[in-house]
């Protein structure tokens, strides 16, 4: 069975706890879209979440040199 965005749209609001868990959810979801559509894989060396990021002054890449 086969889903439209609507219906994964649709499911992530009735199972997710909250607004923040809606986002983090929702960003998940585009985050692995985007690593493994096939038009747009070979468009982004990485895919990073907002979280893991958003308490460093330093990009994912600085941080991996390090």
């Amino acid at each position: 069975m086969s889903s439209t965005i609507d219906d994964v749209l649709q499911d992530l609001r009735t199972t997710a706890s909250s607004d923040a868990d809606k986002g983090s959810t929702l960003e998940q979801l585009m985050a692995e879209f985007l690593r493994t559509d096939p038009i747009c894989a070979d468009q982004f060396e990485n895919v990073y979440l907002l979280e893991p990021v958003a308490g460093s002054s330093s990009t994912p890449e600085e941080q991996r040199d390090e």
